[in-house]
């Protein structure tokens, strides 16, 4: 045991290696004891208590041309490796204590990466990864989870989102993008908006199914939920002064487009609702038409 004695100021227990003038300084290694039977010893580096603020602990690698890194690990197990922990200390009165992890700053390159990957595995599933605030108490709400990309004089940051490919025998993951259950309020809206533009075109939101090269293409499907009344369903382009236009189109195929219906569901008991086709009125020019119409047959010339 190295101490040092007690007195208005608690004296310091500093432990340098050597230093080198042409190769290598000396290391230093703080390690526990080892057992042949049983568990090894534990290595514990904490501050003491205090009435006011307890200490600080800090780890950090020396400056140099290319600064060290560090590393925090379990060890290896022929059953379950150990846990790594990081967590601020609970409070009892005010807020608890954050947790940052941030990549490093660069003045004339770009800034480090922050990675958070699970475990891989060569015989079963590899590790799941989740980010949840956690629950809030008797009638306060849980905190926020925000994901987002840092501003920029140029462009700012992308943020993608999307499963692993999978091999020719499974199926890639599903993602999904959902509001909690209420028990008696209103369940959470989901929004996808794309950001206002100043002077350019305002961003675009695009929804497709994917591509099949020998089956079918994925299909895609704007349903309401159900209830006593079940929701409305509002597709709309936006106000202008000239407004964008609204087009519900089949695709083209090599031998058959497909159909395009506009129906009402049948009811179990009642009447089956309307189908309107109407225009905006006008307030000075003239209203809209209505066409009806179907395709003409194209022409094809032969020469002979």
């Amino acid at each position: 045991m190295v101490s040092t004695g007690t007195g208005k100021a608690g004296g310091d227990v500093a432990m340098a290696a050597g230093d080198s003038t042409s190769g290598r300084g000396g290391s230093v290694t703080i390690s526990s004891g080892a057992s042949a039977k049983s568990s090894s010893g534990h290595a514990t580096i904490q501050t003491n208590a205090a009435t006011g603020q307890s200490g600080a602990i800090e780890i950090a690698t020396g400056d140099g041309v290319s600064s060290g890194s560090i590393s925090v690990a379990t060890g290896s197990s022929k059953s379950t490796s150990g846990t790594v922990e990081v967590f601020p200390g609970v409070s009892t009165a005010g807020a608890g204590g954050d947790l940052v992890l941030q990549g490093g700053s660069s003045t004339d390159s770009t800034g480090g990466l922050v990675l958070i990957r699970s475990g891989a595995s060569t015989s079963s599933t590899s590790g799941s990864v989740s980010l949840a605030s956690a629950d809030g108490g008797d009638g306060v709400g849980s905190g926020r989870f925000n994901v987002s990309t840092g501003s920029g004089t140029g462009a700012s940051g992308g943020i993608q989102i999307t499963s692993g490919g999978a091999s020719t025998t499974g199926n890639s993951g599903n993602i999904v993008i959902q509001s909690g259950s209420a028990t008696a309020g209103r369940s959470g809206a989901v929004s996808l908006t794309t950001g206002n533009s100043e002077a350019g075109d305002a961003g675009s939101i695009s929804l497709t199914a994917g591509s099949s090269k020998s089956s079918r293409g994925g299909s895609l499907s704007l349903m309401a939920g159900n209830g006593s009344e079940s929701g409305d369903i509002l597709i709309a382009s936006g106000s202008g002064d000239q407004s964008g236009l609204l087009t519900l189109v089949s695709g083209t195929g090599e031998t058959f487009s497909g159909n395009l219906t506009i129906g009402t569901a049948d009811p179990t008991d009642g009447a089956s609702g309307d189908i309107m086709l109407t225009t905006g009125a006008a307030s000075t020019g003239t209203t809209g038409d209505i066409s009806l119409s179907t395709g003409s047959r194209l022409s094809v010339s032969y020469i002979l």
